[in-house]
């Protein structure tokens, strides 16, 4: 039982501290997005849209990366968004 019980509680910590790097990872996105022009923009709002795969806003940096490599006219972002 008490292996068990320390078998969940590795679980649950693993899953946590994957949680956390995660957000992590989103909020060092967005403080870049916020520098970036370009074709670096694009990347990061498709790198936005893939962390947030599961989420409605996932779709929606999507979206923006697509109009935004269409407002710099640039084929190749356009093609990765």
């Amino acid at each position: 039982m008490y292996k068990r019980g320390l078998g969940i509680l590795f679980f649950l910590l693993v899953n946590i501290s994957f949680c956390l790097s995660q957000q992590n990872e989103v909020d060092s996105l967005i403080i870049a997005l916020n520098e970036a022009k370009g074709d670096d923009k694009v990347r990061i709002l498709i790198e936005l849209s893939e962390e947030n795969r599961f989420d409605e806003s996932g779709l929606e940096y999507a979206n923006q990366a697509l109009d935004y490599a269409k407002k710099i006219k640039s084929s190749t972002s356009q093609a990765e968004a």
